[in-house]
């Protein structure tokens, strides 16, 4: 299983992995976040799927999958790996309320440099 949560905000998922971490290690489930400065650390967390067959959970903003999905389908960057090939998936969005309502007119922009 490949299971996304959404978050409104960084600190919600991040706290959120935090809680359940123990909880789906029990389970033997990976989890992890993708708040981190780092793409490539956040990255891993999407990966980490394949060492684990019962699956991962990984917790993030919505901008922040936003992005990556962007990024892969229209830069053709190799962000999810195999995540969601031939797999179950879902996603449970928390605050829902929040990203509908609240945060209905952000906008995400993608930029790249420009070659002269």
């Amino acid at each position: 299983h490949a299971v996304d949560i959404v978050s409104s905000n960084r600190d919600l998922a991040i706290e959120g992995e935090q809680k359940c971490r123990s909880f789906f290690q029990l389970l033997k489930l990976e989890s992890g976040h993708i708040c981190s400065e780092n793409d490539e650390v956040n990255h891993q967390s999407y990966r980490s799927d394949l060492n684990t067959p019962q699956g991962n959970i990984v917790y993030g903003e919505v901008g922040t999958f936003q992005r990556d999905i962007l990024e892969e389908e229209f830069n053709s960057k190799k962000i999810f790996g195999k995540r969601y090939e031939n797999r179950n998936k879902s996603l449970i969005v928390d605050e829902v309320d929040n990203m509908c309502l609240d945060k209905a007119r952000h906008v995400l922009y993608l930029s790249h440099e420009i070659e002269s």
